[in-house]
């Protein structure tokens, strides 16, 4: 609990003493598994921090049964003169877990998790000013629990952001 709390206060600091834009968009993606938290079949996250193509956002997302997901990263995209965007993420979270095969005792697990992703973007409709825009989100994220093994899951989601 330590080690997270220096962390996310060095890049807060960081984060105050660069010239940037606050609060900037909120984003919704549905589909199997997002660049954020891995797997989730829908996510909710907010940008509280942009700078170039840097964004730092917090944000929730949930798999229904199987887990949720909450926590804070970092999501880099790349410009390029092509359609598809590729991009990296990295994010600290902690996990609620469903284990369903527990039949006596507590059958909710809890994790504290690191993730890396990576992939690319198309952005499928440009929409006006104040609408949201629409991209289509493809990669593969590796996610650590510190318990097991680690893990890789398919990013293939639909992304609104505005």
């Amino acid at each position: 609990m330590i080690n997270k709390l220096i962390i996310i206060l060095t890049i807060c600091s960081t984060v105050i003493a660069s010239e940037g834009k606050w609060f900037t968009s909120k984003n919704t993606s549905f589909g199997i598994g997002d660049e954020k938290f891995g797997l989730d079949f829908f996510s909710i996250s907010r940008t509280i921090y942009e700078q170039g193509n840097d964004e730092i956002f917090v944000g929730f997302g949930t798999s229904i049964f199987i887990s949720t997901q909450a926590g804070i990263g970092w999501k880099r995209t790349f410009d390029t003169e092509k359609k598809f965007k590729p991009f990296l993420s990295a994010s600290m979270f902690d996990r609620g877990a469903n284990k369903m095969s527990v039949t006596n005792g507590d059958a909710t697990r809890e994790d504290n998790c690191i993730s890396f992703a990576g992939g690319g973007t198309i952005k499928l409709f440009d929409r006006k000013e104040g609408k949201r825009d629409v991209y289509f989100n493809i990669g593969a994220i590796l996610v650590n629990d510190f318990r097991n093994s680690t893990q890789v899951y398919p990013i293939l989601n639909i992304e609104f952001k505005n």
